[in-house]
């Protein structure tokens, strides 16, 4: 005998006792605590532990065994349970599967979005060490951030920092005409100027050439794949020659892979540095004042990003010198396509506000689905009072309740999401045209957001079954069976919450959806200080003055040609910069200017004012005088009240590349030479040389005959430049490129919102059709005694009315707050107006109370008769 009484491990006497006094314990042991102290006192304690556990291992394979066979078995149960009301309420379940498969398709299709939008520059094999060099350009009273680094940059990043492995240059060039020796000829739009080491840092593989020697020497040039078969159809293009519209000939040194579509840049051709240099010269890269070279690095494997942020803030100060106040970083290649904000871009960028704004509407979507279901479910809880009751009575635990009820609408959920896997494949076409993304959904090729869709399922499921479960399995089955039983006022509260949580996510959608399509419209329509009307571009390349002017007098011999013009640059797009003094400056004081050559008709084409001198004339080409241009903000910036006649000094001239000077000849009223997303900053207009124009025509036509006008400009246009290809486009639709993202995100919150309200309406659909049904004697009553079908309606609708004004109010100062921050990212916005929010809040109403009015007439016309033989 022991003196003392030893007890069995207790993990293991807690797994053991799982069996209970079932078959299986016996099986194993009659009496396991028994058998243990008998152990105790025969071979110690030591061995008795040893020997319980032997009966723990040999316990757990039956009791996993026996959970598997009880979970099927109760699952199984609480499926058939689950299906047998859904039948029993097609249109409570209906509702609330559509409910839920809309909010879940939803979901997965902002999932999907995000998921790609997020993959940008991910398939890079070294992407963790990849960074773009950009620059913020001091100039004195206001800082520019920019992708434009001084020329000769890349060429001393490797020998200042060793923690820098490798440096490239990517360069935009415009588009170009190219010819192949068997005269295929084709534009090119992407195109860009690389270093050598361009695929020592992105991994765009070759499938033709040596990634080396591709891009070493001048004139030489590497395609995409589909380019390739674009030019030259299945023949090898290596070592072949194209002649491109600028008078040089390109060899083909490699053919790549086409582009993915996340790249934050996209190319069909990429031509060596080197080309730049043999074409403009040795100085081409040297000028550190030079801002338009992006620059690439990539870091050793061990560096640190941090502290080489830190190195290189300043270093221009050692090239440009001390006074120099222009600084610069480095931004990860994985974070430019959403977090980079930056002028000169390469490419067209995302936002991740939008990012941030998708994501929370999808969120409130499927919420409002998941509050559906537990509005409906817990309104519809006397039906199933009865049921809770009897299964109380006959033993079952408030637990087991409980999980019949999660059960249940995780069986819901499961239903809704296969549902919402079929409408994705319907939906995903409609979904690419709004996001211009190209995204597909495949179950077993997208593995982490299959799991994603299952596991916002499951929880979507088991957290909208939670409430209803707990507010069912309270129910005391004594009160249940003698019909004493009520839905309780927290319930009512609580669906009363529910509701006005709905409405109040619905009208902020309905406010945001209103605000952002007419911002959007906004900068499609704003005076832009130009007449851009039924004006369209040509590319011409920079062809000789006699082409030009011949082309331009055969086009106006057609009265619905207005008028034509050649420029460098379009009136919205001029990306050409430099610095200049003037008279009367002090030393060192100098203004960032953009800068466009233009000829004689260029600003009559656009209708532009001059406010003060004159305009450019034929006869002042021939001048010896350079002579400009300003508009008004570079007049107000220097300081001059009278600047006609006055002299403007500029450092580099972007076509003769020689220092220089100007006369000023006019003023011309401030217009918008680049989008909206930037404010006017000083601009030059310089008048091209004699026998020289520029590489775009703009041709305003008139509004008649638009077909017909078209045809005879590309007649003539093919009579004088037989060698080319006539191409056009009309200012309009390169002005909605400039604001596709937030066209973007109107047409993507536009859509989300309308499911948001049809989603919330048919809960209350759910709802008020519920309602009315609980208060059917209490309507046929009040018509036996007299009430009138107007008055009835209005007491049913009045509770919902109240509802609906309450969620407005709530909505309101929020949409306010949410939109007013939205609009600071326009330097040119629009301003909140009221009529916006009583127009949403309008809208909200007049949808809700017609879902409920329907139920609440339909009710009140009831037999009276029929109302009160109800129940």
């Amino acid at each position: 005998m022991t003196p003392f009484r030893v007890k069995p491990p207790r993990v293991a006497s807690r797994i053991l006792s799982c069996f209970g006094d079932s078959e299986e314990k016996s099986t194993i042991c009659g009496d396991t605590e028994e058998c243990f102290h008998e152990i105790v006192r025969e071979e110690g304690v030591v061995k008795a532990r040893l020997w319980y556990w032997q009966q723990v291992m040999f316990a757990v394979p039956v009791l996993v065994k026996n959970s598997i066979h009880w979970g099927g078995v109760m699952f199984k149960n609480y499926l058939i349970i689950a299906l047998r009301n859904i039948k029993k309420s097609k249109g409570f379940a209906f509702i609330n599967i559509a409910g839920l498969a809309i909010g879940l398709a939803v979901f997965t299709l902002i999932g999907l979005y995000i998921q790609f939008e997020l993959s940008y520059d991910r398939f890079h094999e070294n992407i963790d060490r990849m960074y773009r060099v950009e620059q913020i350009l001091d100039h004195g009273t206001y800082k520019e951030p920019s992708a434009g680094c001084p020329t000769p940059l890349s060429q001393v990043l490797v020998a200042d920092f060793p923690e820098i492995e490798e440096v490239t240059r990517i360069i935009r060039s415009n588009s170009s005409l190219f010819k192949t020796e068997k005269d295929t000829t084709l534009r090119v739009r992407n195109i860009f100027f690389a270093d050598s080491s361009f695929f020592d840092i992105f991994t765009f593989p070759l499938i033709e050439g040596n990634k080396e020697a591709a891009l070493a020497g001048p004139h030489s040039a590497v395609i995409t794949e589909k380019l390739a078969r674009s030019l030259f159809g299945d023949e090898n293009p290596l070592g072949r020659t194209i002649r491109a519209d600028w008078g040089s000939d390109l060899k083909i040194s490699g053919v790549v892979g086409n582009v993915p579509a996340n790249s934050h840049f996209t190319f069909d051709m990429l031509i060596s540095a080197q080309t730049l240099v043999a074409l403009n010269g040795e100085a081409t890269f040297t000028r550190w004042f030079d801002n338009w070279v992006p620059a690439y690095v990539m870091l050793g494997s061990e560096q640190s990003f941090e502290a080489l942020n830190e190195k290189i803030r300043f270093m221009l100060k050692k090239y440009q010198g001390e006074r120099s106040k222009n600084e610069l970083y480095l931004r990860p290649v994985s974070q430019i396509h959403l977090f980079s904000q930056v002028n000169h871009e390469i490419g067209v960028n995302g936002s991740i506000k939008n990012i941030y704004i998708f994501s929370a509407i999808a969120l409130f979507v499927l919420i409002i689905a998941c509050i559906n279901f537990m509005n409906l479910t817990t309104a519809r809880s006397a039906d199933r009072a009865r049921e809770v009751g009897l299964r109380k009575v006959s033993g079952a635990h408030r637990s087991s309740l409980m999980r019949q009820f999660i059960c249940e609408s995780v069986v819901i959920a499961l239903i809704a999401m296969i549902i919402a896997v079929v409408l994705l494949k319907i939906l995903i076409p409609e979904f690419n045209d709004i996001v211009n993304r190209d995204l597909k959904w495949d179950l077993a090729g997208n593995l982490l957001l299959s799991f994603g869709l299952l596991a916002v399922t499951l929880a979507a499921g088991g957290l909208s079954g939670i409430y209803p479960s707990v507010v069912l399995s309270s129910f005391q089955p004594v009160r249940v069976l003698k019909g004493v039983m009520s839905s309780g006022g927290r319930n009512t509260i609580l669906r009363k919450s529910l509701v006005v949580f709905q409405f109040f996510i619905s009208v902020v959608l309905i406010i945001g959806t209103v605000v952002i399509l007419q911002q959007v419209d906004f900068l499609l329509h704003k005076d832009l200080g130009y007449s851009s009307e039924q004006v369209l571009a040509v590319p011409v390349g920079r062809m000789t003055a006699g082409k030009i002017e011949a082309l331009r007098n055969e086009l106006l011999r057609n009265p619905d040609v207005l008028n034509a013009a050649t420029s460098d640059y379009m009136p919205y797009a001029s990306t050409n910069w430099t610095q200049v003094s003037w008279e009367g400056a002090a030393a060192g004081d100098l203004m960032k200017i953009n800068v466009n050559y233009v000829d004689e008709n260029f600003m009559s084409t656009y209708g532009m004012t001059v406010n003060k001198g004159r305009s450019f004339t034929g006869g002042m080409r021939s001048s010896k005088e350079n002579e400009v241009i300003l508009n008004e903000r570079a007049v107000q910036k220097i300081g001059w009240e009278d600047p006609i006649g006055k002299r403007i000094l500029y450092n580099i001239d972007y076509r003769s590349r020689s220092v220089g000077g100007a006369t000023v000849v006019g003023v011309v009223k401030d217009y918008h030479f680049l989008s909206l997303h930037n404010t006017i900053t000083p601009l030059m207009m310089r008048l091209m040389p004699e026998e020289s124009y520029g590489s775009d025509m703009s041709i305003k036509i008139s509004a008649r005959e638009i077909p017909a006008t078209l045809g005879f400009i590309e007649r003539k246009f093919t009579d004088i430049f037989p060698e080319k290809v006539f191409e056009y486009r009309f200012l309009d639709e390169d002005f909605e490129q400039m604001y596709l993202e937030e066209q973007k995100a109107g047409r993507v919150i536009f859509y989300l919102a309308l499911l948001a309200i049809f989603i919330a309406c048919m809960g209350l659909l759910g709802l008020a059709s519920y309602t009315m049904k609980q208060r059917t004697k209490e309507i046929g009553i009040r018509k036996v005694v007299g009430a009138s079908v107007t008055h009835i309606t209005v007491l049913l609708t009045k509770e919902f009315f109240w509802l609906m004004l309450l969620a407005n109010l709530l909505a309101w100062p929020v949409a306010y707050y949410v939109m007013r921050q939205w609009l600071q990212n326009f330097p040119y916005r629009i301003s909140l107006q009221i009529w916006v929010f009583f127009l949403s809040g309008a809208i909200a109403f007049f949808i809700a109370l017609a879902t409920v009015g329907y139920h609440s007439v339909k009710a009140s016309l009831a037999n009276p008769a029929d109302s009160l033989r109800y129940e």
